[in-house]
């Protein structure tokens, strides 16, 4: 979610006073390695992938420093072991040097895998046949952000800070040790959009200063290899070995943003690394215009014989406010979502779209996409978003509960309160919510499957893992306290 705040006063200044990303890897963009340098790994995890692309339903990844693909070396159901080569997945094309210090490298993991490594590294092997625990988080990326002259700087360095900190590493661990059994993120990563303002303000460099560089003039993005190995691939290396990740595009990942980086790194289908490469328009580059990539799903199947389809929306453009001709173009992605999550016996579904469907701040939003999923949302026992930057529970007659997970690590909203309005769009007046409740913290929280069918318990937890608040979610219901 993009937000505008005023520039940064001196009154902000002490609070920025420290040094940031002591962590070498997630600092000062790296130069591309030489030729004879020798490759390292910078992160091996595993992604939740839609059928087609894998029987197991799981990709590995292998981003590396260059030389040849590291292999996966698997070991089988029936104790046999195998080195598998992993293929290399194309750069985006048009982006300079923003992508060329890294190579990735992926592989289906065979359906009878027990366990698998990339060179030395476990990762994540088997979708479980039994999951009872999931991790939901998502807008985690450390924000430094400019518009016209105007600063947020958040502080990369201290995980602790209450006010402008950013947890996103003590979260990460925190979920590691609550092993879940997989993981859900429906967006926002990228949130290094803007040069460290080092030549502005004499704070600058002890706040951001060993940050990556944005691509220079010239180039329609934001983003780099160096800069998603600081906002996320750091940070979140404690989860890599614990869980395999469904991992969707938020609005920080549209093409004019971190979009490269996220095909290129973390959409798990093998053709979509081009998807945000900039176009050359009269000798110009130029980001591709706004499109949605298809939408996919996935069956997780649950404890007691239950299984969970959940329907992964790419919501990454649209307007939040009012509802624009874009709504008509989304539409099909959520047709398509409906489709594949048709009523089975023994099956719930969930669905998975970065903007909310139903949420609000200061009023409703995400407008385009209330309207695009109009009267498309049968099938669904919770629609689970983020792009608002806290955790919030809404229920409204009719409709499925959202849960939106916006507290992953960067700055939070306010808290707005409970909405005094209805929810109106399309010419529908929906009734007024009977559940509405905000917390403005950093955490994530962890669904528990319950003993009866379309049961669930949604416990939220700070930073440290410490839970503050539950939700009770049953059938199409939900409370949280």
């Amino acid at each position: 979610m993009t937000r505008r705040l005023g520039p940064l006063t001196p009154a902000l200044i002490p609070a920025l006073l420290l040094p940031l990303l002591s962590a070498p890897p997630a600092g000062a963009a790296e130069p591309a390695p030489q030729a004879t340098a020798k490759s390292s790994l910078v992160a091996a995890f595993t992604l939740v992938a839609p059928p087609s692309v894998a029987a197991s339903q799981l990709v590995t990844r292998a981003v590396t420093t260059g030389g040849p693909c590291p292999t996966l070396d698997v070991i089988y159901s029936n104790k046999s072991k195998k080195s598998l080569p992993m293929s290399v997945r194309s750069r985006p094309g048009n982006t300079g040097s923003y992508f060329t210090d890294v190579k990735v490298c992926s592989r289906a993991v065979p359906s009878t895998t027990k366990s698998a490594s990339v060179s030395g590294r476990r990762v994540p092997a088997t979708l479980s046949s039994n999951i009872r625990r999931m991790a939901l988080f998502a807008d985690t990326g450390c924000r430094i952000s400019e518009y016209k002259g105007n600063y947020e700087v958040q502080r990369c360095d201290q995980p602790n800070d209450p006010t402008r900190g950013w947890p996103l590493n003590s979260i990460a661990k925190a979920i590691a040790a609550d092993k879940p059994d997989v993981i859900l993120n429906p967006g926002d990563y990228f949130y290094r959009e803007a040069d460290c303002p080092v030549g502005l303000f004499t704070w600058a460099q002890a706040a951001c200063g060993t940050s990556p560089d944005v691509p220079v003039s010239g180039y329609p993005f934001k983003d780099s290899a160096a800069g998603w190995r600081a906002d996320v691939f750091t940070p979140m290396a404690p989860l890599f070995p614990v869980a395999p990740i469904a991992m969707l595009r938020g609005n920080h990942e549209a093409c004019d943003r971190g979009g490269n980086g996220f095909f290129y790194f973390l959409d798990p289908r093998p053709t979509t690394s081009n998807t945000c490469a900039p176009v050359i328009v009269n000798g110009q580059r130029q980001a591709p215009g706004p499109a949605t990539t298809a939408t996919w799903s996935a069956t997780l199947d649950l404890i007691q014989g239950r299984s969970l389809k959940i329907a992964m929306v790419d919501s990454a453009y649209g307007n939040d406010l009012a509802v624009t001709p874009w709504a008509k173009t989304q539409q099909a992605s959520y047709a398509s979502a409906a489709a594949q999550t048709k009523p089975t016996a023994g099956q719930e579904s969930w669905l998975l779209t970065h903007r909310p469907v139903i949420g609000h701040n200061s009023r409703w939003t995400s407008a385009d996409q209330t309207a695009a999923a109009q009267g498309l949302l049968d099938n669904y026992n919770l629609v689970l978003s983020s792009h608002i930057h806290f955790t919030q529970a809404i229920k409204i007659p009719t409709l499925p509960p959202s849960l939106i997970m916006g507290n992953g690590g960067t700055s939070l909203d306010r808290n707005p309160g409970t909405m005094t309005t209805p929810l109106q769009s399309q010419g529908t007046m929906y009734q007024m919510a009977t559940t509405d409740w905000t917390v403005a913290r950093w955490g994530y929280a962890i669904a528990t499957a319950g003993s009866q069918s379309r049961q669930w318990t949604i416990t939220h937890k700070d930073q440290n893992g410490s839970p503050f608040a539950k939700c009770a979610l049953k059938s199409r219901t939900m409370t949280c306290s």
